[in-house]
């Protein structure tokens, strides 16, 4: 985890994609932990759990969207595209609504 916090911390890379069902680790606790430390960092949070179920999970934590795997692939791009739209001004001072992609 410590190597993901370096490469974002060296690259400083607009959008992260996180797989929800990362190892064993609790991807809540990194996405927290991304927004905390980079406010700019976008965070896209994918997985196989029900969108209703974990979407709002990774929202609260600071994540851009989730999108489930069982969605089309049109639904990732989607949701990136909404992402990068919200100038990060917005999104630094609370004003920013994440959505998942619909």
């Amino acid at each position: 985890m410590n190597g993901a916090l370096d490469l974002i911390a060296r690259k400083q890379p607009q959008i992260v994609i996180l797989d929800l069902f990362f190892g064993h680790r609790d991807v809540i606790w990194l996405i927290k932990d991304l927004t905390h430390r980079f406010e700019e960092l976008l965070i896209i949070a994918f997985g196989v759990g029900r969108q209703e179920i974990y979407g709002p999970r990774v929202l609260r934590a600071g994540a851009a969207a989730y999108v489930s795997t069982a969605m089309p692939a049109s639904a990732f791009t989607r949701a990136i595209t909404r992402a990068v739209a919200v100038p990060a001004s917005h999104r630094r001072r609370g004003n920013f609504e994440p959505g998942t992609a619909t």
